[in-house]
């Protein structure tokens, strides 16, 4: 947008829309050039065979269900709770000083 201002000699301080200078350069907006673009792209993958591997890959469909942040946070809270069961604190382990005093050390 700063070069289309610039082409036709207005800056930011004009307070000139810039739908309304793209209208008067005959410019189209950059989203409407990707919409266009990716449409022109689409054409061409359904255009392809069926075994092309781009559009297998682009139609293909996720089977099952989905994780999402929530399903994420469910499960390692879950699995917190497992680890805190697992590894009680009044449990010995093997390496704590009641062990030591039997080995004589």
């Amino acid at each position: 947008m700063k070069r289309l201002r610039k082409i036709a000699g207005k800056t930011k301080l004009d307070k000139i829309r810039s739908e309304d200078i793209r209208m008067k350069l005959k410019q189209e907006s950059v989203t409407s050039k990707i919409k266009k673009r990716q449409l022109n792209w689409y054409g061409h993958i359904k255009g392809m065979t069926t075994e092309s591997q781009i559009r297998k890959v682009m139609e293909a469909r996720r089977k099952g269900k989905r994780n999402t942040q929530k399903d994420m946070a469910r499960r390692d809270r879950r699995k917190g709770k497992r680890d805190r069961q697992n590894n009680d604190p009044n449990e010995c382990s093997g390496e704590g000083p009641q062990d030591m005093e039997e080995m004589g050390e």
